[in-house]
């Protein structure tokens, strides 16, 4: 098992890596809840990154495309978020999250 985590963290970016290693420590002393919600942080970090580089205009695009979408998995896709920076996709995503 250790193993297996070592090659997750050498493949982990910057503050992902701090997530992940925060989270095997809290695994490893039975906190499972909160390895859970580090593990968490991890990947929306990830994700956040991919979405910086690949762009924002290119998310606002498939976000258009998918509210478009009448059937299927994304049938009921209906936000059209306009956004410009990581704190634009945070705030955004935090209002849909809590209403």
């Amino acid at each position: 098992m250790a193993t297996q985590l070592g090659k997750i963290l050498e493949k982990a970016i910057d503050d992902e890596k701090d997530y992940l290693q925060e989270a095997i420590g809290c695994a490893v002393h039975g906190f499972y809840r909160a390895s859970i919600i580090l593990a968490w942080n991890a990947a929306i970090h990830r994700m956040h990154k991919v979405l910086e580089q690949r762009g924002f205009d290119e998310f606002n695009k498939t976000c258009a495309e998918l509210k478009n979408i009448k059937d299927g998995i994304y049938k009921r896709f209906d936000k059209n978020y306009v956004v410009r920076s990581i704190n634009d996709l945070r705030q955004q995503l935090l209002i849909v999250t809590y209403y």
